[in-house]
């Protein structure tokens, strides 16, 4: 691990993307973007450039949008140019010395298996590879490895490889109609540009998903029928017992789910939390959604506050507004200064930090007070039945 030389040939990364539409040209320049650095060992992505790779003249960032922030994209050039179907030999990128610190950092991302990820014409690069299982089958990568731990012949002692020596390889397919090409993964390819997304359906593990898939249902099928099995018991002993009554005074004494019909719809003793409970569960995962979202669960929930013969709508507002994002904000700043410290590119620049609390108390704040008086000022949903004054005493159970 001497020195780093950065060598580019056009001819194993493939590109594909089904939404593209540009239309290339003989001669058109293409760059190759760099994204994060990947692992599925850990879950700390990282800038391609927190590694002494070879740098452009200038690093330009590309603009992220929300998710892709979230998500610790950072998409940036690269010095890798070519142009469209004109074939290049290896060409020197730059020669880097590495120091023990540089080493190191190499050392530590190809012990965590962390794969480079790059963007052609904003298509992801993918390397082509062989199913073990089928001799014929090739599957497709997203992203190379950094590198990798291997032996020289004959020695025993194991070192660190760095994949420096890069091949790409541009599959476009010619229209016959207008004779322009569009980039499909300098190589012509039969593949039409509608079909070339089905490489990347193409996965090495279907086996794998299939066996959770199945794995899955069956528990869920297994739990299902233990809790039917209960239940079905249950209601056959209380039926054999109503069947049994002789008399008109057995008949109009409370038994088996009888025993439980006065106190249904009880309140709770803490109706306020069922209630955010309640109406923070109406909401979904997607972020701008759930900021919207806040005007119909608050509503909800002050329709089921008002239920409880609760008065104090506002309380409940706050307490909605606040209480589980408050508890969700603060495990994610705790989570991102603990990325932050490890200078990870999924720590959420303050930018995007600042825009995500203006959503909360921008957006999701006032409608969270918007819904709440609609829904106090809508009538109280009525018990279907009559709630005892007395709570029944549940025994304890052995």
């Amino acid at each position: 691990m001497g020195s780093l030389s950065q060598i580019c040939r056009l001819s194993s990364l493939r590109t594909n993307d089904p939404n593209s539409w540009d239309l290339c040209f003989f001669g058109d320049e293409l760059k190759v973007k760099v994204n994060k650095l990947t692992s599925t060992k850990t879950q700390l992505p990282y800038s391609y450039y927190s590694l002494p790779y070879c740098p452009p003249e200038k690093i330009v960032d590309s603009a992220e949008n929300l998710g892709e922030v979230l998500r610790g994209d950072r998409i940036e050039n690269s010095p890798y140019v070519f142009k469209m179907r004109e074939p290049q030999m290896c060409n020197v990128l730059c020669r880097v010395t590495l120091n023990a610190k540089t080493a190191k950092a190499f050392k530590e991302k190809i012990d965590d298996e962390y794969r480079v990820n790059m963007i052609l014409d904003n298509l992801p690069l993918v390397v082509p590879i062989r199913r073990p299982d089928q001799e014929n089958s090739i599957v497709y990568q997203h992203g190379f490895h950094v590198g990798l731990r291997g032996q020289y012949a004959g020695s025993k002692e194991e070192k660190h490889f760095i994949h420096n020596h890069l091949t790409f390889t541009v599959k476009i397919h010619k229209d016959p109609v207008t004779e322009l090409s569009r980039i499909v993964g300098f190589e012509e390819s039969d593949v039409k540009w509608a079909s070339r997304w089905d490489t990347n359906l193409l996965m090495a593990d279907d086996q794998i998903h299939w066996f959770s898939i199945v794995n899955s249902l069956m528990i869920v099928l297994f739990l299902s029928g233990m809790v039917a099995m209960i239940m079905l018991r249950t209601l056959y002993w209380d039926i054999s017992k109503y069947n049994q009554l002789e008399t008109q005074e057995e008949a109009q004494e409370e038994t088996g789910w009888k025993l439980v019909h006065g106190d249904v719809f009880r309140p709770p003793s803490n109706p306020d939390l069922l209630c955010v409970y309640a109406g923070t569960g109406l909401m979904t995962a997607m972020l701008l959604l759930w900021v919207f979202m806040g005007l119909f669960a608050r509503c909800f929930a002050a329709c089921l506050y008002k239920m409880f013969k609760g008065a104090e709508w506002k309380e409940i507002a706050l307490k909605t507004a606040f209480l589980f994002p408050a508890t969700v904000f603060a495990i994610f700043f705790i989570l991102n200064a603990v990325i932050w410290g490890q200078r990870s590119s999924g720590a959420v620049p303050f930018g995007t930090m600042f825009a995500l609390v203006f959503l909360w108390f921008g957006i999701s704040v006032p409608l969270v007070f918007v819904g709440s008086y609609v829904g106090f000022r809508k009538p109280a949903i009525k018990d279907p039945v009559k709630t005892n004054k007395i709570p029944r005493q549940i025994p304890e159970q052995a």
